[in-house]
């Protein structure tokens, strides 16, 4: 983001000198904000056989920040980067009073390609895709009222025992393609902001737990996959 910032600082000086060689430019870089909707319904079908909580279907907020610039010379074209994470947490407790916990964490980052198309001078409609890696992490934890006491956690180790304290996190790293559109609006000669739609489609490499072992069996249906719809804030250049 530092970056974007001082190269959008450094047209800025050069834009009163060189405007007139540039025709229908753009350079910017900002905050993103959204929401991704995964479908998780067959994994709320494995936590519920574990007495664990559902997450919530109608999806999560997303944050992040990016940038694009339109392609010198290729006017309808346009290229940016971004990343963008998100978490979400949900508990239940037990009659017995055992704490159930399950934490759904996804990062990503990647390459935004875009198909630019000028409705007027302030408003644009975009078609394009974004080509990204990234991690979903599933974190699971259940834990008894004597869950904290270092004498209780290393007793559990020392002893052979079972306990009612325990953690599991594993995670998947995927690549994905997610069409989308998009319409932008200059609001001011520096400022744009951009809303887009889309889906995103993944591909994966496997699960595996914290300490590197393969997760076999996982079902095919728990994935990063899901609506996705984002508003960005941006600061930047913009000949028209």
């Amino acid at each position: 983001m530092k970056k974007i910032i001082a190269i959008v600082l450094f047209l800025f000086l050069c834009g009163s000198a060189n405007a007139q060689f540039i025709n229908k430019f753009s350079i910017y870089g900002g905050v993103i904000s959204g929401w991704h909707i995964p479908k998780v319904d067959e994994l709320n079908v494995e936590l519920r056989k574990a007495g664990l909580p559902d997450l919530p279907t109608s999806g999560y907020f997303i944050l992040g920040g990016g940038g694009a610039m339109d392609v010198p010379k290729v006017n309808w074209l346009r290229v940016g980067g971004f990343g963008a994470s998100l978490s979400k947490t949900v508990k239940t407790v037990t009659p017995d009073n055992i704490t159930k916990q399950v934490v759904y964490q996804m990062g990503m980052g990647g390459l935004s390609l875009e198909y630019i198309k000028p409705l007027s001078k302030r408003i644009d409609f975009t078609a394009g895709a974004n080509l990204t890696t990234g991690e979903l992490t599933l974190k699971i934890y259940q834990h008894n009222p004597n869950f904290g006491s270092f004498t209780t956690l290393w007793n559990e180790f020392v002893n052979s025992s079972s306990t009612q304290n325990f953690s599991q996190t594993i995670n998947q790293r995927f690549y994905s393609v997610q069409p989308k559109v998009g319409f932008g609006f200059l609001l001011t000669d520096l400022l744009y902001t951009k809303i887009n739609a889309g889906y995103m489609f993944t591909a994966n490499d496997g699960w595996v737990a914290e300490n590197g072992a393969d997760v076999t069996g996982v079902p095919s249906g728990i994935k990063a996959d899901g609506f996705t719809f984002d508003l960005s804030l941006n600061v930047g250049l913009f000949f028209k």
